[in-house]
């Protein structure tokens, strides 16, 4: 069986912007894999814009600029969401069309 390795720099580099923090800090501890399961306290947000789907196809009836305000709109609301998980020493684990999951865990540091 072959030994997992430790990430180059410039692996971590390249996909930094693609991983969460926590994975990175486990990268820069030395581990050579992911998370694995553990129980440890922690806390789990999940964001969804309500009415989202209905205001999809309604808008989509109207043309390309409805849309594009849209995009604009969410890209401005997650963008904003994102820096406050950050902020607050959060990792967003995934975006599924409107909807965002964030999670904090207890890495002994709160």
């Amino acid at each position: 069986m072959a030994r997992a390795r430790r990430p180059s720099p410039c692996e971590v580099v390249a996909v930094q912007r693609y991983v969460p923090d926590t994975l990175r800090r486990l990268w820069a501890q030395g581990a050579t894999s992911g998370p694995s399961t553990a129980s440890k306290p922690s806390a789990v947000l999940f964001i969804d814009v309500t009415g989202f789907t209905p205001l999809v196809s309604r808008l989509t009836g109207q043309g390309r600029a409805e849309i594009e305000e849209l995009r604009h709109a969410l890209d401005a609301y997650f963008g904003r969401a994102v820096d406050l998980v950050s902020d607050h020493g959060g990792d967003v684990f995934a975006f599924a069309g409107d909807a965002l999951l964030a999670l904090w865990w207890d890495d002994g540091e709160v």
